[in-house]
C-alpha cells in the first residue's frame, strides 16, 4: 500500500489502509514495549540479586509486578529477597552479640538464621563455636566439691 501510494500519492485508498494497518499493528507494539520495559526491569533485580544488592533487587522486582501484576516471577523474587534481607540482618545482629559475649541471644539468632538458609556453613559454624564456648564456661564454673 505504501508502495501504491507513493506511485499516486492523491489516491485515498491505499492511505486508508496504511491507516488500518498501523492501527491493527499499534496495540502489538505497546504490548511490545509493556515487554521490554518488564524484561529490563527483571534484568536490573536480577542483576541486582547476584550481586547481592537485595534492596535494590527487591525495587526492580517491585517494579517488574506493577508493571505485570499477574506474572509470578517477581513475587516469588521478592519472597527469596526478604529472605536474604532476613538472613543479612539476623547474622549482623549475631555477630554484634557474639563480639559482645552475649552468647545464648547470638546463638538463638544463629540458629534462626540457619532455618532462614539451611544450606550456609556460616551460622553452623558459629553456633559450635558457641556450644564448645558454652560447654567450657560450664566446666570452669562448675562447682568444686571439698573433701
Amino acid at each position: 500500500y505504501e508502495a501504491a501510494s507513493a506511485i499516486n500519492p492523491n489516491e485515498q485508498y491505499p492511505k486508508d489502509k496504511i491507516a488500518e494497518i498501523k492501527a491493527i499493528l499499534a496495540p502489538k507494539n505497546v504490548e511490545s514495549d509493556v515487554d521490554k520495559k518488564y524484561r529490563e526491569a527483571l534484568a536490573r533485580a536480577d542483576q541486582a540479586m547476584a550481586a547481592k544488592n537485595y534492596q535494590e533487587a527487591k525495587s526492580g522486582y517491585n517494579e517488574a509486578l506493577r508493571i505485570k501484576p499477574a506474572e509470578s516471577y517477581p513475587k516469588t523474587q521478592i519472597t527469596q529477597v526478604q529472605k536474604a534481607i532476613d538472613y543479612q540482618s539476623t547474622i549482623q545482629k549475631a555477630d554484634t552479640e557474639f563480639s559482645a559475649k552475649s552468647y545464648l541471644p547470638a546463638l538463638a539468632d544463629y540458629q534462626a538464621a540457619s532455618q532462614l538458609f539451611p544450606n550456609e556453613q556460616y551460622p553452623k559454624d558459629k553456633i559450635a563455636q558457641i556450644n564448645t564456648l558454652l560447654a567450657s564456661t560450664k566446666v570452669e564454673n562448675a562447682p568444686v566439691e571439698q573433701p
